[in-house]
C-alpha cells in the first residue's frame, strides 16, 4: 500500500472530487457501500484508495451494488 493510499480526505473533499453530495457519501457509508475511517469523536474520513476503488468500479455501478 502506497503512502497516497493511506492518505485521508474529509467527506466534503471526497464529495467534491466525486461530484456527489456529502449526504450521499454519508448514506453510502451507512449502507456499507463506502468505507470510512472514524477520527475523533464524530469526524469521518475516506482513504484515497477507497475513492480510487469507487472511480474504477464506476460510480453508477457502486450505487446499484
Amino acid at each position: 500500500m502506497s503512502e497516497s493510499d493511506i492518505q485521508l480526505v474529509s467527506l466534503k473533499q471526497a464529495a467534491k472530487l466525486l461530484g456527489l453530495s456529502v449526504s450521499t457519501l454519508r448514506a453510502w457509508a451507512a449502507s456499507g457501500k463506502l468505507t470510512t475511517v472514524k477520527v475523533g469523536d464524530k469526524a469521518r474520513r475516506v482513504q484515497v484508495s477507497e475513492l480510487r476503488r469507487l472511480i474504477a468500479q464506476g460510480l453508477e455501478e457502486a450505487v446499484e451494488s
